[in-house]
């Protein structure tokens, strides 16, 4: 990143996954209506134990291994399987906070102070998300300007073929 910049532009949403490639940018611009954040994990276990005894369904697991069918969904989510999934979905949003913390130089404790929130413009340059709050049609001049700006503050003349 000190080498060479890499910018992020968030026209319209960069939200999980999305906002931690952008956070390891050097720059990170939004425009006032992009979406930027949503620095959480999710899963969700669906169960059709329920409609299945309903139906007359009957299912039957064959496996292998104490934990092959935890969470299927053929049967309630049992309180010790559930707590398990938990630990791993906290374990992959601190994993997900601190990489996004290194990257914007936000601490920890501030990334996950968000609680997953989704900031819209400038209030994710207020949350330290994002740098700058760009016009989309001007995003590439922003750019530009600054590919040919030292850190002198001089510029570069841009060169032509002839």
């Amino acid at each position: 990143r000190q080498q060479k910049p890499v910018w992020a532009l968030c026209n319209d949403t960069a939200c999980s996954a999305a906002m931690l490639l952008a956070s390891a940018c050097s720059r990170r611009l939004v425009t006032q209506t992009s979406r930027i954040g949503s620095i959480g994990v999710m899963m969700s276990h669906l169960s059709y134990a329920g409609h299945l005894a309903q139906a007359g369904v009957d299912i039957t697991l064959i496996y292998a291994g104490a934990h092959k069918v935890d969470g299927n969904q053929f049967e309630a989510l049992p309180e010790e399987v559930r707590q398990d999934m938990q630990q791993r979905i906290d374990a992959a949003h601190r994993m997900f906070a601190e990489k996004v913390a290194m990257y914007t130089g936000l601490s920890v404790d501030v990334v996950t102070g968000t609680e997953a929130a989704v900031f819209e413009g400038q209030s994710g340059i207020e949350a330290g998300l994002a740098d700058e709050l760009v016009n989309a049609s001007d995003a590439i001049s922003v750019m530009t300007t600054a590919l040919y700006t030292h850190d002198t503050g001089g510029t570069m003349p841009q060169l032509t073929a002839t």
